[in-house]
């Protein structure tokens, strides 16, 4: 029994040992393995870079294409807004030419008529008193006409 013991202990022996044989083979494979997953994950990382270096120049461009745009735009949008004060001026100093002949008309009209107004009360006065005038003419002549009856 004891040879049957050894016999089995060294069975065991020689599978550990055969399996121990092949940890070189399979560190070996192993090791290949992680380094082409290492030259794998490089590649894959400078090809992000890459990506990310196009991707930050597109940014680049996109950013200065719209900050031209922007700037066009509002160039454009202030030389309008320019022109379109302009026009308002214009438009308003021509109102304004406008109400200040119709104001010099109202004021010259209001003059003309008060003018013929005080014309006519100066006349109506210059009358009355001629009219007073001649009352008290009168009133002396009647005074001196009972002294000669």
């Amino acid at each position: 029994m004891a040879s049957k013991d050894l016999e089995m202990r060294v069975e065991q022996l020689e599978i550990a040992v055969s399996a121990v044989a092949q940890l070189p083979r399979q560190m070996k494979q192993l090791s290949s393995q992680f380094l082409q997953l290492r030259q794998e994950v490089r590649s894959d990382i400078s090809e992000i870079r890459g990506d990310l270096d196009e991707l930050r120049v597109g940014v680049h461009v996109i950013r200065d294409e719209l900050r031209g745009e922007i700037r066009e735009t509002r160039d454009a949008l202030r030389d309008e807004l320019r022109g379109e004060m302009h026009s308002i001026r214009d438009d308003l100093r021509g109102d304004m030419a406008a109400m200040h002949r119709e104001l010099a008309g109202a004021i010259l009209a209001t003059e003309q008529r008060l003018s013929a107004q005080m014309l006519m009360l100066n006349e109506d006065l210059v009358k009355r008193i001629a009219l007073l005038v001649e009352g008290q003419r009168s009133r002396e002549t009647r005074r001196r006409k009972p002294s000669s009856n």
